[in-house]
């Protein structure tokens, strides 16, 4: 299980890795501008929400352990940045 200063830790190095230009490969696995600039707000929104300290309520708890599908709704099928959020998914599920 992973601390909630270990998830924001993760979460801002998938801010800075969303943050570089889209590379071939991400192409490849469905990346495009629009929802790069999506999940970096969200990814934000949830780094800002983690460091309020406050405990998540039971519609963020489910929304957070969703979001491998969500990046596969907007066609993201793979990669090593699908592959981090799921991770963090993971993460909050088990530790929230």
């Amino acid at each position: 299980m992973q601390s909630r200063e270990q998830i924001i830790a993760r979460v801002e190095g998938l801010i800075e890795k969303l943050g570089q230009p889209i590379s071939s490969a991400e192409a490849a696995d469905g990346w495009t501008e629009e929802p790069r600039r999506d999940w970096i707000k969200f990814f934000v929104d949830l780094r800002n929400r983690l460091r309020d300290g406050k405990p998540l309520t039971r519609k963020e708890k489910s929304s957070f352990v969703h979001i491998g599908r969500w990046m596969d709704h907007d066609g993201i099928i793979g990669g090593e940045l699908l592959d981090e959020a799921c991770r963090i998914s993971n993460d909050l599920g088990q530790s929230f």
